[in-house]
C-alpha cells in the first residue's frame, strides 16, 4: 500500500470515528432529562474534543490534498 492511499484510509477512519462523536453529541444535546452540573461540564468538555478532533481531520485533509492528489 502506497502513502496515499494509506493517508486516505486514516482520513476514512478519523471522519467516521467523528461521525459516531457527532451523532452522540446529538443525542446527549436533544435529551429532555436535565444534566448535573458536571455532566454538563463534561458534555461541554466533550464537545471541545469534538471540535478539535474535526479541526484535525480538516487538516489532514488540507494536507492530503496539497500532497496526495496529482494536479
Amino acid at each position: 500500500m502506497d502513502e496515499a492511499q494509506a493517508r486516505l484510509i486514516e482520513l476514512i477512519e478519523d471522519v467516521e470515528n467523528f461521525g459516531n462523536r457527532f451523532m452522540f453529541l446529538v443525542n446527549a444535546a436533544s435529551v429532555d432529562s436535565q444534566l448535573s452540573e458536571r455532566a454538563r461540564i463534561g458534555f461541554l468538555e466533550y464537545g471541545v474534543e469534538s471540535v478539535k478532533q474535526f479541526n484535525a481531520i480538516e487538516e489532514k485533509l488540507k494536507s492530503y490534498r496539497e500532497n496526495c492528489i496529482p494536479n
